[in-house]
């Protein structure tokens, strides 16, 4: 007998969209650029403007390695798919965002970092993407 019904197609929900492996990558590089800075090898834009908000200046370097791990922490998060892989990069992205706009107001030129943060906190929060890591909001 000929079935009317279309057959299921099974689409895998476990699959991470493209643009979350382009994020850890960039988390990635991001922690690799931090641990450049923390080395001596390479500042951060507006690294002065930062050094001068914290009591001691010595502190940038243990907060540069404390971000790099972190964000190292929250690209494996979103690659495995884990809620607080998504939740610690949206804030990893908007304590970077407060900082390069602060930058910014300050004089400094850091318009690809801005860009970047930005990018991805609307990636992160596209329906999509919130949706898998937080799942369905309705």
């Amino acid at each position: 007998m000929v079935s009317l019904t279309q057959p299921e197609v099974s689409t895998p929900s476990n699959r991470l969209p493209l643009g979350v492996y382009v994020l850890a990558a960039l988390r990635g590089l991001d922690a690799a650029l931090l641990i450049a800075a923390a080395l001596g090898i390479r500042s951060i834009v507006g690294d002065d403007l930062l050094t001068s908000l914290l009591p001691d200046p010595s502190w940038i370097d243990p907060v540069y390695i404390s971000l790099a791990v972190l964000s190292v922490v929250t690209g494996i998060g979103l690659l495995t798919g884990h809620r607080w892989g998504w939740a610690g990069t949206m804030l990893l992205t908007g304590v970077g965002l407060l900082s390069a706009i602060y930058v910014y107001m300050q004089g400094g030129q850091n318009d690809l970092r801005l860009l970047f943060l930005v990018a991805s906190a609307f990636y992160l929060n596209q329906r999509v993407v919130r949706e898998r890591f937080l799942g369905s909001s309705e």
